[in-house]
């Protein structure tokens, strides 16, 4: 089997999880940054994207054109968030994710994991924290958000590394 990584990263930690893998891979892989070029003739693809406290959930445009190019092939997302996902927001992003592949391709499974917030995202949840203390929602956006602090690190590249291992078998 024949492996392409491609990968959408604005903050870095989508790419430092597509070197993971390009690390697990046979030798050949192909990895590149995703534009608006057309996937290689791989087997299967490997794609990964960042997404922003801003995205709401929704997948970047340039991601879903891409998916949508994906006929016929092995398909592995990995996705990076600002915040540590819960299983409803996992779910949330797995869904929109595979509604932009086509019905061709063989769907093996998806890794979530949280990435380093960006300091202004951190301070505005600190500061309406202040503001509104007796709020539950954001609170809870907070702690998410601290918990990606620090990541995604070497436990989380290994973990991607074993989920990919384990589905494209």
């Amino acid at each position: 089997m024949t492996y392409q990584i491609t990968y959408f990263s604005r903050d870095g930690y989508c790419a430092q999880m597509a070197e993971a893998l390009l690390a697990i891979l046979p030798p050949g892989t192909v990895m590149r940054p995703m534009g608006t070029d057309t996937p290689a003739d791989a087997d299967a693809h490997l794609v990964g994207f960042d997404l922003r406290f801003s995205d709401q959930g929704k997948l970047p445009e340039t991601v879903i054109r891409f998916l949508g190019k994906l006929r016929e092939k092995t398909v592995f997302l990995f996705a990076t968030t600002p915040y540590q996902p819960d299983d409803v927001q996992s779910g949330r992003i797995q869904r929109r994710a595979v509604a932009a592949l086509p019905r061709e391709c063989d769907y093996r499974g998806m890794f979530l994991c949280g990435a380093e917030p960006s300091r202004e995202l951190l301070q505005g949840f600190r500061h309406a924290a202040e503001v509104k203390p007796n709020s539950d929602r954001i609170r809870h956006w907070l702690d998410r958000c601290q918990r990606a602090v620090g990541h995604p690190d070497e436990a989380d590249r290994k973990e991607l590394c074993q989920f990919a291992e384990h589905v494209l078998k």
